[in-house]
């Protein structure tokens, strides 16, 4: 499925409602290496341009796809709208005849929806582990995991760990000296594990009470000693002096 000069190609489905983010990444991490050929495939009369946060549009068409080696499909909003029957059944034909796959975040409902998760091991963006488990049973939702590799699929959380998944993807295909020279490029660690947790709950540490300076009892001895008629200061100053020394 290579392209004729033996770049791997790399279709990112431009799926209606998309984030730009979860486009823009897989673009920028598989362009950044000459062994990728990366286009964006979609139906530009399904009105796959209405993304969040930015205009992006298909440069190639849905059967375009079929030469490719890895299919990216970025999340989108409302997952439980579903997308068109074109893009269910190219990430079908594209399952089947032993593509990549590649979901980030919510991409996973898509690609659930083809049935191609049916019996497999799946995770998404923590806010819907819950929902894709009641809309799709027979997937096996993993809580709180940056990205699930079974098999040909990956499926990943959002935003930072769609990084995290293509840079694997990188590792996987050219070794980790490359994915770490992209990495390096793109100004990210090094790629995480896929068993590293989504998020971690951190506990704001109870406030200690504030150190007794003593401050306190030298207000209350000035008050009591400090001459009201601006007179002679001498003992104060000794005090003071007796303060900071003790």
């Amino acid at each position: 499925m290579h392209s004729g000069d033996e770049k791997t190609v790399v279709a990112i489905l431009a799926v209606p409602r998309l984030y730009a983010l979860d486009v823009s990444i897989p673009a920028y991490v598989f362009g950044r290496h000459p062994g990728y050929r990366v286009l964006v495939c979609g139906d530009s009369g399904d009105g796959s341009s209405q993304v969040m946060a930015a205009d992006i549009r298909p440069t190639h068409s849905l059967s375009d796809m079929e030469c490719a080696d890895i299919v990216v499909i970025p999340g989108y909003e409302n997952p439980d709208e579903p997308i068109p029957a074109s893009y269910v059944e190219a990430l079908r034909g594209a399952v089947e005849r032993g593509a990549r796959i590649v979901a980030v975040c919510t991409g996973v409902f898509a690609l659930a929806a083809s049935g191609a998760l049916d019996g497999r091991t799946a995770t998404t963006h923590w806010q819907f582990t819950d929902r894709l488990r009641e809309m799709y049973p027979g997937v096996d939702v993993v809580e709180n995991q940056l990205f699930i590799e079974d098999g040909a699929i990956l499926t990943s959380a959002g935003a930072s760990a769609g990084l995290d998944v293509c840079l694997h993807a990188v590792r996987t295909d050219f070794g980790i000296a490359v994915a770490d020279g992209v990495a390096k490029e793109v100004v990210s660690s090094p790629v995480r594990g896929a068993n590293e947790p989504q998020y971690v709950d951190a506990r704001t540490p109870a406030r200690r009470p504030a150190r007794d300076s003593g401050m306190g009892d030298q207000k209350s001895w000035l008050a009591d000693h400090c001459p009201a008629d601006g007179g002679p200061q001498s003992a104060v100053t000794a005090h003071l002096h007796s303060a900071v020394r003790a």
